[in-house]
């Protein structure tokens, strides 16, 4: 260092200066390794019915379905890193809707409720349990796509 002198707090300082004035960022992005969803075995657009909700209250979400652990997390759109909710797949069965041409059902095994968690504008987890999760494909031949993908989740 510069022939064994010392170095000045001055000095020191400015190099603290220039290196907090340069904003060092990694993005990290949903498909990057390491990350849970980098395994997806489905992901795509659907329709997710708001829980308690009238007919009309259909909301689109990106879903990203993965195998370890079995979970469909749902995002606000396809650029998100971070999942709006997620419903764990373990002790669900998944149904074709009798009601929608494209439509899936989550339905609880064993008499319980499906279990579901989603993150409050301030990041809290806020689980909830519903009788019925109603998603809706942008197709019938991408709805049988994504009952098959839950059901060999689900085993």
């Amino acid at each position: 260092l510069d022939g064994c002198k010392e170095l000045t707090n001055e000095f020191l300082g400015s190099i603290y200066d220039q290196i907090t004035a340069s904003e060092i960022v990694h993005q990290v992005t949903k498909h990057d390794e390491g990350n849970m969803y980098h395994d997806a075995i489905k992901e795509g657009w659907m329709k997710k019915k708001a829980a308690g909700a009238a007919a009309i209250a259909w909301r689109k979400r990106y879903f990203i379905l993965t195998l370890n652990p079995p979970q469909l997390y749902y995002f606000e759109d396809d650029k998100s890193n971070d999942p709006k909710g997620f419903i764990p797949l373990d002790r669900v069965n998944v149904a074709k809707s009798s009601r929608h041409k494209k439509g899936l059902e989550l339905l609880p095994a064993e008499g319980e409720l499906v279990k579901s968690a989603k993150y409050s504008r301030s990041g809290e987890v806020v689980p909830g349990e519903h009788k019925v999760v109603e998603l809706k494909a942008q197709s019938e031949e991408d709805m049988w796509e994504w009952y098959a993908a839950i059901s060999k989740c689900i085993g």
